[in-house]
């Protein structure tokens, strides 16, 4: 958690300084071997082979669903001459902002992610707070385990473990799992996969809400009421 954190907070932002700071032309080169370097970082963490479509997620920002690895090479354009018009422009003269020229970048990857089922899941993706736990580490007193933050990456990303093989059916129903575009969210939901039904998940909720309690030093009711 705090590794991808450190990525998105610290390594892009000093990187995204020298792509303003250098013509594109120069620091070409360099934004490539970073942008390789980080995703490396992101899929040895998903443990999973990205496919063309999960490289395209991991690159939207997280308020339209995707991880915010967004290559710098492609940023690197819009922030070199934004910073360069801002230096140049007089005191009342109207300069477009990185942000600005970036969002018509994000609307073109964005729209290379067609099919109902992805536009859906960048929905879902999006939603206020589903990103927090790999953007701010600001007040956490729990950390989330390796493991689960290898998981939550790859539902993000919408992509099975890289042992999954498209063949392979479901595990709980067995069904064939065809459409590679909802195999997460089938793996997620499927109420037949040994320990996903609602007892357990009840339990699990139950466990993680003792320990956001215990961690704030709150006192609460281990027992669930009898008349619940």
């Amino acid at each position: 958690q705090a590794a991808i954190t450190a990525v998105r907070s610290s390594a892009l932002p000093r990187m995204m300084h020298i792509a303003r700071c250098h013509p594109p032309d120069v620091s070409a080169a360099a934004c490539d071997i970073f942008d390789e370097m980080v995703e490396k970082i992101w899929t040895e963490q998903a443990l999973i082979t990205p496919s063309d479509k999960t490289k395209l997620i991991a690159g939207l920002p997280t308020k339209y669903g995707g991880a915010g690895f967004t290559r710098t090479r492609l940023i690197a354009p819009h922030a070199y001459y934004a910073s360069l018009e801002s230096c140049q422009a007089g005191p009342e003269e109207r300069v477009v902002s990185q942000r600005l020229r970036c969002e018509k970048m994000h609307s073109v990857i964005r729209g290379k992610l067609t099919g109902a089922a992805t536009m859906a899941h960048l929905e879902e993706c999006s939603a206020k707070g589903t990103a927090t736990w790999m953007t701010d580490l600001r007040g956490v007193t729990t950390y989330i385990k390796d493991e689960h933050v290898s998981a939550a990456l790859r539902l993000r990303l919408n992509q099975p473990r890289r042992e999954w093989q498209a063949s392979d059916p479901c595990p709980g129903c067995r069904a064939a799992l065809d459409d590679p575009d909802t195999v997460v969210q089938h793996l997620r939901g499927c109420t037949r996969i040994r320990g996903h039904n609602s007892s357990a998940s009840a339990a699990d909720i139950t466990r993680a809400l003792g320990d956001i309690c215990n961690a704030a030093s709150v006192q609460h009711e281990t027992a669930q009421p009898r008349e619940c």
